[in-house]
């Protein structure tokens, strides 16, 4: 059993929140205003009555209940009472008070079938892992459909319980999973800023207050005692304290008035009480106070061992699955791509040196079992997860309904100093995320015993480490994000994967070959970030002006190589017939353009679409002016005012006769260049974001292009000869990565050395 976690019939619910609010309030006033408790408790029990000064509100609640035979009785009753009445009889209750059976009361199918599933999907998982590290790909493609079909039978319950035509049909299951599923990220996520950064959501001071009062009430002090004895740990005085909340709360207010009154209560608190509400959950705020502390702490666990055990199996057998883990992403040199199962058939050294790491792990996680217990297993969860998207955060850079990702990039900083590349970097954040995916378990626990869990399911609910990403980048766009991915659930891979995130930085409609381009261009910045390489100006700028160009260059020569593709169908297969608008462009070409440029196959036909910038009669009257070809002109005018045309954003034009004429010379001048090279390029311009040059706005006022001469060009220019050539990235290739002696590293150079290419821009 972990240390960081209570035996599942430990986990005990607590639903009495009135109780919980009048005995912290008590706590309060006795400290305050330094009564005797029991002074204090009668003063709050006479004044919360309904005829006292602040009386208890009890809200009335409406809610339907089902009776044996199915139907549903409405009912009426004090929250309070709603709430003791889920509590006696041991029902689950979603966030959305929504209330169910336990398993042990009745039992669902849906239940089962999707226990069933998931252990299949598991299976499917592994076998898919397996293949993948063998670089079988068409084994591990297989695999992937059958764990995918499971994931989605699983996920479509969801959709039939949304469905009044399925026999599943559950009013209440969306909204029951789907908040479930929000307060668990919601309470990984702030226990992952608590943890990682001494970062709480004190938004206001009433929080700040109640999460002192949380320390003082419902610590487990004679846990923490024996850990601040046995380690020396510093005992936070009343300004440490002041600065713990301030570190929080100065993202949020400011009150001299409330820090009064807060730093008086912290004054009249214990030492001990002190030193739970700063370290509780909390490893920034222990090591602040207590940097030898967990500088031992991190080198007991985080280090591979050099000599190999005898008796391997027993060692990794011991560990459960998140050790196991962190036994493979610390021995990275070892694993190379391999399974440990692979490890132990072709490598017995190797695999002897996997088993030393384990027991490595093991005896340093019960050689700090009584730190682990009091300090890193908080007996309470974190205070309003309620309005969580409003948290100002420091270590969580993105999140989803289901996901929290973290940086550990502060602790790797930390323990080595900047050199945030190096093996012990690596390995500093293997151990933090090995020590908040436990923290996650344990609080999810909590918060499954408080929804209603039976012991048996205290942990189905849970999070797993699944992917390790060296180098991580947002964007602006939610959602939108690119980084290097080494390791997923345990496997650590042989080369860096990139992995592209968000609809604008995977458009499938743009062309193949800027699609290429950009994953080069975002591969060479995330190399040079892990090479601790600055990226100059024209590193960064020349691949975009120069494909800027490129279009441009394409466009004037009536080129269509960057435009999209469109199609012009037979007239009966439109309601409108002739008069649908894109037949009408088939119409205007035969009207307009076919006696100079050749007359296209009838509909159907693939066709280029060509946005153009005649958005009124001003514009359409310039462009016309500028026509060389009078008799064209007038053909255009009398085709705009036949169909009472007065503006134009695009023209479908017939791809066969473009393919052999190009654009023709008229349309040129009227296309909408600017629009069009922020549709090929507008990826381009989120990573520019994500490097902290903002260039990019609706009106598309300003182009890399604009503004920025590529190296390329420059040359030319100083030739006397101005030629746009192809895109082709300008920069120099990478230095190699210089490495240390560190054999563990060994897998990195191997790894940085394979996107070590010159990027296809």
């Amino acid at each position: 059993m972990s240390h960081f976690t209570l035996k599942p019939e430990e986990y005990k619910r607590n639903l009495d929140f009135k109780g919980s609010y009048l005995k912290l309030i008590s706590v309060y006033l006795s400290r305050m205003m330094s009564w005797p408790m029991d002074k204090a408790v009668a003063f709050v029990a006479r004044n919360t009555q309904p005829d006292g000064r602040f009386p208890f509100k009890d809200p009335q609640v409406n809610y339907l209940q089902r009776q044996k035979n199915g139907d549903r009785v409405k009912q009426s009753g004090r929250l309070s009472e709603y709430v003791d009445l889920v509590s006696q009889r041991q029902f689950l209750m979603a966030p959305t008070m929504t209330v169910y059976l336990n398993p042990t009361q009745r039992k669902s199918h849906n239940a089962v079938y999707i226990q069933a599933n998931k252990a299949l999907r598991k299976k499917y998982k592994t076998a898919m892992f397996d293949a993948k590290m063998e670089g079988n790909e068409e084994l591990e493609s297989y695999y992937d459909g059958l764990q995918g079909n499971c994931k989605i039978k699983n996920n479509s319950m969801s959709g039939t319980h949304a469905s009044p035509s399925t026999p599943l049909y559950l009013k209440s299951g969306h909204s029951t999973l789907t908040s479930t599923c929000r307060i668990s990220t919601s309470y990984a996520n702030a226990g992952n800023e608590w943890l990682i950064s001494g970062n709480r959501h004190f938004h206001k001071p009433a929080i700040v207050l109640i999460s002192l009062l949380n320390a003082v009430e419902f610590t487990d002090f004679e846990a923490l005692q024996l850990a601040m004895v046995t380690y020396g740990i510093h005992y936070p005085s009343p300004k440490d304290v002041e600065e713990c909340i301030k570190r929080s709360s100065d993202l949020y207010w400011y009150s001299m008035t409330v820090w009064d009154e807060i730093l008086k209560f912290v004054s009249v608190m214990t030492p001990l009480e002190r030193a739970a509400f700063v370290y509780l959950g909390d490893m920034f705020h222990l090591a602040k106070h207590n940097p030898n502390l967990v500088t031992d702490f991190f080198r007991s666990l985080h280090q591979p061992a050099m000599m190999p055990v005898d008796n391997p199996d027993e060692w990794l057998g011991k560990c459960d699955g998140d050790q196991k883990t962190l036994v493979s992403l610390i021995c990275s040199d070892i694993m190379d791509g391999r399974t440990i199962k692979k490890v132990k058939s072709e490598d017995p050294h190797g695999y002897g040196r996997l088993g030393a790491t384990a027991k490595n792990i093991i005896g340093a996680l019960d050689h700090y079992k009584v730190l682990i217990q009091g300090i890193l297993r908080p007996s309470i969860l974190p205070t309003s997860i309620a309005v969580m998207p409003m948290m100002v955060r420091r270590a969580v850079v993105t999140s989803d309904t289901d996901s929290t990702i973290f940086t550990n990039q502060y602790w790797a900083d930390w323990f080595t100093n900047g050199n945030l590349f190096c093996p012990a970097a690596y390995q500093i954040g293997y151990v933090m995320t090995y020590i908040a995916s436990q923290m996650v378990k344990h609080k999810l626990a909590i918060m499954s015993a408080n929804i209603g869990a039976i012991p048996e399911h205290i942990h189905s609910i849970s999070m797993k480490n699944e992917y390790y990403f060296p180098v991580y980048s947002l964007t602006p766009v939610a959602k939108h994000y690119f980084a290097y991915r080494s390791a997923q659930e345990g496997n650590v891979f042989k080369h860096l994967e990139t992995e592209i995130k968000g609809v604008h930085l995977r458009d499938s409609s743009a062309p193949a070959h800027v699609t290429k381009q950009l994953k080069g261009y975002i591969e060479y910045i995330m190399t040079s970030v892990m090479q601790k390489r600055y990226l100059t100006v024209d590193e960064i700028l020349d691949p975009v002006a120069t494909l800027e160009l490129s279009i441009i260059n394409d466009i004037m020569s009536g080129g269509f190589g960057y435009m999209k593709s469109a199609r012009i169908n037979d007239a009966a297969s439109y309601i409108d017939g002739e008069n649908a608008p894109p037949y009408q462009h088939y119409k205007m070409w035969e009207r307009v353009f076919a006696s100079k440029y050749g007359t296209p196959d009838k509909p159907p036909y693939p066709a280029v679409r060509v946005n153009v910038d005649l958005d009124g009669p001003v514009k359409i009257n310039a462009w016309l002016a500028k026509i060389e070809d009078r008799a064209m002109a007038q053909r255009i005018k009398d085709w705009l005012d036949e169909t009472g045309k007065t503006s134009l954003s695009s023209l479908l034009l017939p791809r066969a006769i473009l393919e052999v004429k190009g654009i023709p010379a008229e349309i040129v001048p009227a296309i909408d260049v600017r629009k069009l090279v922020m549709a090929v390029v507008s990826p381009f311009y989120l990573v520019l974001e994500a490097v902290g040059l903002y260039m990019q706005n609706d009106n598309i006022t300003r182009l890399v292009s604009d503004t920025h001469v590529p190296s390329v060009v420059r040359v030319n220019l100083a030739n006397n000869a101005l030629t746009i050539e192809p895109p082709a990235y300008a920069g120099e290739l990478p230095p190699a990565i210089q490495v240390g002696g560190d054999v563990s590293m060994n897998h990195f150079v191997n790894v940085m050395q394979d996107v070590q290419r010159q990027p296809a821009l």
